[in-house]
């Protein structure tokens, strides 16, 4: 019987020790032998555990190994000695990128590969705005002179009592509402590559002024300089016994609209903690990311401004009833079209949402102003007459004048937002932007008048005023917007 048991325990030493030679040399190896009896009364075999005392192994010269190809993500289950009687348990597998940072956060974010920063794959945002855009300067439009004024000095400025009654003035720095969208798709599951567009649009602004009396009991002139005798001189509108009539001035904005097209770049994202990176806290998940824009911008704005008078003659010797009908548009439009490169941070804690951004908008800007003039003449009986030119556009400035320049126009926008939920946000939002060389309907106005020019023309000799110079000057829009952000 002892000669049997004794062989099975050596064999079994000997399967432990060469297992144990795999192992570090530095650890004990605990060996689990059988004994077995055989009893002539009963043939069933009985067992017994015994549990030999640890055996150390001389240490031996650590060796280095090189790495095998195709690790699996998951290293396999180390299964434990089990107590007698009790089946030994297997943990649960551990994913190596935790293993091999100790619980880090990076490593966790790469095993759970959830990306940093907003929810969804698509978002598309929707505001309402309400915008300011810097007005347009323009020269005296209209004027008054208080009753008993010389005709000769009446709405002339410089005399006794006449004053500017419209123009001389910015125009058109009125509030405008619109609204923009945006809509945009990240191109990758980590939310590292992105692509997004937008629209604006704001209504335009429009004022609309009446000055004159259609009896003429008021005294209203158009002001000018005259060319020929280099001082200030004026055209009669109203004027008692004279002349009835009104003039009209009406300046608007038509319309700022623009598009654009970004790619988004994650240049860093870090999550507050690792759970919220990894979207299993249950919270609205903290971060602070900042992104590069790279695209195409667009933007489109013009304006205009029309100015008519209508006259009725009182004088003996012209038909009664005569109308003249006096009219000078002045419109302009600048587009540009360029590259945008700009730097996008947000930065959320639980309700929480901050977003800002600066970017510049580097191209082409297009100019087209457009001048035309016309007086009309409708006598009784007699028919109408046409002829180009009303007052402050003439021959020598009607027409459609183009150009182009390079601009550099900056922008900012800033937002304070509130998340209702992991995918909506509710904001209220500040843009600006800074828009050089644009061309303004009021600037394009020339001031002085060649009268040898005033139809109807019988001697056009003298200088050609008004003339067209294509003055620019600097558009800023402004204002504040609310919206909202949904992620899908």
């Amino acid at each position: 019987m002892k000669p049997i048991r004794f062989a099975i325990a050596g064999l079994l030493v000997a399967v432990g020790g060469v297992a144990h030679a795999q192992q570090s040399s530095t650890i004990p190896v605990t060996s689990t032998f059988v004994e077995v009896e055989w009893k002539r009364i009963d043939p069933i075999v009985q067992t017994r555990h015994y549990t030999a005392e640890p055996e150390r192994i001389p240490n031996a010269a650590p060796v280095t190994l090189p790495m095998p190809t195709g690790v699996p993500t998951t290293l396999p289950a180390v299964r434990t000695m089990a107590e007698p009687g009790k089946i030994a348990a297997t943990p649960a597998p551990v994913p190596v990128a935790a293993q091999a940072s100790e619980g880090s956060c990076p490593a966790i974010v790469a095993a759970c590969c959830q990306p940093c920063g907003p929810q969804g794959r698509m978002w598309f945002e929707g505001e309402y705005l309400l915008w300011w855009a810097k007005g347009a300067s323009s020269p005296p439009l209209a004027s008054f002179s208080p009753a008993g004024t010389p005709i000769e000095q009446a709405g002339v400025l410089g005399t006794p009592g006449a004053t500017t009654t419209f123009g001389n003035q910015r125009l058109n720095n009125g509030l405008q509402m619109g609204f923009q969208t945006r809509a945009g798709i990240w191109l990758d599951d980590c939310h590292k590559w992105g692509l997004e567009g937008g629209f604006m649009l704001l209504g335009g602004d429009s004022t609309n002024n009446v000055a004159g009396s259609p009896t003429g009991a008021t005294i209203v002139s158009r002001p000018f300089f005259n060319a020929l005798s280099g001082q200030p001189d004026a055209q009669l509108v109203s004027f008692p016994g004279v002349l009835n009539g009104t003039v009209s001035v009406n300046s608007q904005i038509s319309q700022i609209w623009g598009y654009d097209v970004l790619g988004r770049k994650q240049l860093c994202c870090i999550a507050d903690d690792c759970a919220d990176a990894c979207g299993t806290s249950g919270r609205f998940n903290n971060y602070r990311r900042w992104d590069l824009l790279v695209g195409y911008r667009h933007y489109d704005f013009s304006d205009e401004i029309n100015i008519t008078e209508n006259l009725f003659p009182q004088d003996p010797a012209v038909v009664p009833g005569t109308q003249i009908i006096v009219q000078d548009q002045f419109r302009a439009r600048t587009r540009f079209d360029g590259i945008v490169l700009g730097i996008a941070g947000e930065r959320t804690y639980n309700r929480l949402y901050l977003q800002g951004a600066i970017k510049l908008n580097v191209g082409q800007v297009t100019r087209e102003v457009s001048i035309y003039g016309q007086t009309t003449v409708n006598v009784p009986g007699e028919g109408q007459s046409i002829e180009p030119g009303g007052l402050l556009a003439l021959n020598s400035n009607i027409g459609t004048y183009r150009d182009t320049d390079w601009t550099v126009i900056p922008e900012t926008q800033l937002r304070v937002g509130y998340r209702i939920t992991q995918r909506m946000t509710a904001y209220a939002g500040y843009n600006l932007i800074v828009w050089p060389k644009v061309a303004r309907a009021a600037e394009q106005i020339d001031p002085a008048v060649n009268t040898n020019l005033i139809p109807p023309v019988i001697d056009n000799s003298g200088p050609a005023r008004p003339a067209f110079f294509g003055p620019t000057s600097t558009l800023w829009i402004q204002g504040v917007s609310l919206g909202v952000n949904l992620q899908f």
